[in-house]
Parts: C-alpha cells; sequence; structure tokens
C-alpha cells in the first residue's frame, strides 16, 4: 500500500514538470508569432527596394534621315581582254597576278610574221630605189606610164608593210595601266581564236559604286556628298564621294543612277554592296539611345523615369544612326529614360538612377 502510494506521488510530479514545459513552448510560439506579424508589418510599411537603373536624357540634334540600297562595286579602269586574232599562246599574263603598266597582258607566237615583215621590208626597200630611178628616168629612158606603175609598186610595197607590222601589234597586247588579271585557265601552247575573251583587267585601287535611288531621294544629292558603303559578306566597310548623278530618270522604275568614288580599301570589283545615303535635308530633331528603346509586335516603348518611378510609354521611332534612335512621337526634349536594367522594371517601380549624358 505505501509503494503503491509512492508510485501516484512520483507520476503527479512528472505531470506537472511536463505541464511547465508545456506552457513555456507555447509562450515562446507567441512571442515568435508576434515578432514574425511585426516584421511583416514593418516591411510591408516600408515597400519594395528602389531597383538601380541608368537613365539617359531625350536630346535634339542635328538629323539626316538615311537609306540604304543596293549597289555594284566597279573598277574606273576595266579591260575585257579578247583576242584581236588568231593565234598560238606564247606568254599570258598570270591569273590573278598584277602586271604593270606596259606589261605583257599576252603574246602570241609571231615568229612566222617576223620573218614575213622582214621580207616585206626588203622589198619595200627595192621597190624605193627603183620608184627613185623611174623619177630620174621619166621622159629620158622611160616613159611616164613605166614611172606611174613604179609608184603604185611603192604604194603596194607600203601597204605590205604597215599591214605586217599592225598583225604583230595585234598578236602583243601590253597593260595600259597598272592592274590585276582575272581568273583563268590559259596557258602557253594553246590556240585561241579571234575574238576569244582572255581574262579581265582592272585597277582594284581605283573603283567606284554604282547604284540607283527613287528620284524623290535626290534632293539631298549631289557630287562631292558622302556616303556610306558597307560589305557585309567580307565584312568591310567604308566611305564614298559622289562623283555622278545620271541627267535621265528611267521612265520604267522611276530611279535615278548615282556613281560615287570609293577611297582605297579592301573592296573588289563586281562586289555587291550596300550603300547608305542621306535622303533628305538636316534638321533638328529629338533623339534618345537605341538601347533604351523596347521593341514589340504592338510598336516600341519605353521606361520613363518621373519622381524616382517608371512608366511605360508608347513611342514613334525613326531612323537609327550610331547607336541613338529618331524619336517622332511620344516624348518631349529633357525627359528621362531608361537605358539599362529595364529587365527588372515594372509598371510604377522605385528605382535609383545612374544618369548619362
Amino acid at each position: 500500500m505505501k509503494r503503491h502510494h509512492v508510485i501516484l506521488t512520483s507520476c503527479a510530479i512528472v505531470a506537472v514538470i511536463f505541464a511547465g514545459i508545456s506552457i513555456n513552448v507555447v509562450a515562446v510560439r507567441g512571442l515568435n508569432s508576434t515578432e514574425e506579424k511585426d516584421s511583416k508589418i514593418s516591411v510591408t510599411q516600408k515597400g519594395p527596394q528602389p531597383i538601380l537603373v541608368e537613365t539617359a536624357q531625350v536630346t535634339s540634334m542635328n538629323w539626316q534621315d538615311r537609306k540604304s540600297v543596293i549597289a555594284t562595286v566597279k573598277s574606273i579602269r576595266y579591260l575585257s581582254v579578247r583576242a584581236e586574232i588568231s593565234g598560238t599562246i606564247l606568254q599570258i599574263a598570270p591569273a590573278g597576278g598584277q602586271v604593270p603598266i606596259n606589261g605583257v597582258l599576252y603574246h602570241f607566237d609571231d615568229r612566222v610574221e617576223r620573218f614575213q615583215l622582214k621580207e616585206k621590208e626588203a622589198h619595200l626597200d627595192m621597190t624605193q630605189k627603183n620608184t627613185k630611178r623611174a623619177d630620174l628616168l621619166v621622159n629620158k629612158a622611160i616613159s611616164q606610164a613605166a614611172q606611174q606603175a613604179e609608184h603604185v609598186n611603192l604604194a603596194h610595197a607600203v601597204s605590205e608593210v604597215e599591214k605586217f607590222k599592225n598583225t604583230l601589234r595585234k598578236m602583243m597586247v601590253t597593260a595600259p595601266f597598272t592592274g590585276v588579271a582575272s581568273l583563268h585557265d590559259l596557258t602557253p601552247g594553246q590556240l585561241i581564236q579571234e575574238g576569244q575573251t582572255l581574262f579581265s583587267f582592272y585597277d582594284p585601287n581605283d573603283l567606284y559604286v554604282e547604284f540607283s535611288i527613287p528620284e524623290t531621294d535626290i534632293r539631298a544629292l549631289s557630287p562631292g556628298v558622302q556616303i556610306n558603303v558597307n560589305d557585309t559578306v567580307a565584312g568591310f566597310t567604308g566611305i564614298a564621294n559622289i562623283t555622278l548623278v545620271n541627267t535621265e530618270i528611267n521612265p520604267i522604275n522611276r530611279t535615278l543612277t548615282l556613281r560615287a568614288k570609293l577611297e582605297k580599301g579592301h573592296f573588289r570589283h563586281g562586289a555587291s554592296v550596300r550603300v547608305t545615303y542621306p535622303a533628305s535635308a538636316p534638321q533638328m530633331t529629338r533623339v534618345i539611345p537605341k538601347v533604351s528603346v523596347r521593341y514589340s509586335a504592338y510598336g516600341q516603348s519605353v521606361f520613363v523615369v518621373k519622381d524616382n518611378r517608371v512608366q511605360i510609354r508608347s513611342i514613334v521611332t525613326g531612323d537609327d544612326n550610331e547607336g541613338v534612335v529618331q524619336v517622332k512621337k511620344g516624348l518631349e526634349k529633357g525627359e528621362l529614360v531608361v537605358t539599362a536594367g529595364q529587365m527588372r522594371l515594372y509598371p510604377d517601380a522605385p528605382i535609383r538612377q545612374e544618369t548619362h549624358q
């Protein structure tokens, strides 16, 4: 009986201890819950942190609308080398090789023609002597008819000599200027027919571009105006100055052809390039950095900063040039637009800004 009383007393003590622990746990949880609520209320009252962005002002600048068209590069000095006479190649300019002025473009085997020329020159020399003798002896030892016959023979001999000299000139053609020969597969020993095209020959350092524009764009273009040339395939860019504006307009498509001389560069004869030219007179216009514009299927927009908050605004843009874009509608001079950090922005978002002029 006494033992049973001791067990009951022990159980009562353990129950009291557990009850005290439970009360402490509940109190701690309640305290933590109160602190969390206070923290949430504090955060809610404080609001989201400002987002760091970079901004730039809408400015004005002297602007020209620009357009682009496809143009062809051509050499100012260009020859299509054709054989003026049939013959066998003795010497020919190397494919893709440079030929100096007066260098040989092609030379046909002319040994037979040179031998025949010597014969004709010897015959001419004899005919000249006979003619002089006839002039001295006319009306004395020979008749005037004989004298006239000697003059006819002299004229024929002179003609034969000139004929063979002209043939020899056609059998060897030299370069009228320093240039390069185009690709060909001709070698010494090949037989060439009269009129056959052998290769092209041009000066690679004296080039121009030829292009056509709508007649409405001619107001801003005249000899001396500078244009930009871009070879997108080879990756070359350059500058050209307009040298010629055609006086006639194509009646079919109402275009005008122009030529512009290229500065020395890496362009090649016959290459297709893109020409960018001014299409209007210079005028003051509003511009913003191109990186500030957001493009979508619905149009263009920017984040505009006011009172350290941003709003999305739709705009209408024009041409772009060297990192800036023309603003035709939607912004006023002096307003601030976001140029970096747009990905984290939303309407009415607070911002911290770094301004870039």
